[in-house]
């Protein structure tokens, strides 16, 4: 076991967890940290339910900065080959993207939040977090602001505008087609 001595992070294997669970019976997970570069990592992990089998995942993070600006992101995904309680296989994946930018004197931001799983059990039975387990709707957007600096089009006041597509998972099996949540596809405002 080795630990970096300054803040620099240190490619290898992190802390394992143990657990128990009536679901998923005895549980072990091993992650494995790489050290991409200084604005990128990624983790990888494997984890061992005895009631369910091998479920694979890995994370994703980066950030920068360019000529425009600032960006950062996470992409996660998480694969259950044969579920040996629900009989086939599940998977899980998220996307979270945000672009702060200036160009033309116009400043953008690009905000993309999607996330989809492979039934509306998924988060009940596999979740270890209870924020994430109670969750009833996942988030499907993309917005995209644009703000111009006063006098551009008209004296001393900003322009203004916002793209947004809006959809949602719904992740509970009691919700009937009337609760299903909204859609926006996409909307646009001034």
């Amino acid at each position: 076991i080795s630990f970096p001595l300054t803040d620099e992070r240190k490619t290898g294997f992190l802390f394992p967890t143990f657990g128990y669970g009536e679901d998923w019976g005895f549980n072990f997970r091993i992650p494995f940290y790489w050290n991409i570069a200084p604005e990128h990592d990624a983790t990888f992990e494997g984890r061992v339910m005895a009631n369910r089998g091998l479920q694979i995942a890995g994370e994703y993070r980066y950030l920068g900065t360019t000529a425009l600006g600032d960006y950062s992101g996470v992409l996660r995904a998480e694969f259950l080959p044969e579920d040996r309680k629900f009989g086939r296989s599940r998977y899980g994946w998220s996307y979270d993207h945000h672009l702060n930018t200036q160009h033309w004197e116009t400043d953008f931001v690009l905000d993309v939040d999607l996330g989809y799983v492979s039934d509306p059990h998924y988060l009940d039975d596999l979740a270890d977090n209870l924020q994430v387990s109670s969750a009833s709707h996942i988030p499907q957007k993309a917005n995209l602001e644009a703000t111009n600096p006063p006098d551009i089009f008209i004296e001393g006041e900003y322009l203004y505008m916002n793209l947004d597509v809006s959809a949602y998972q719904s992740v509970d099996a009691e919700l009937t087609d009337e609760e299903e949540p909204y859609a926006r596809l996409p909307g646009f405002a001034v």
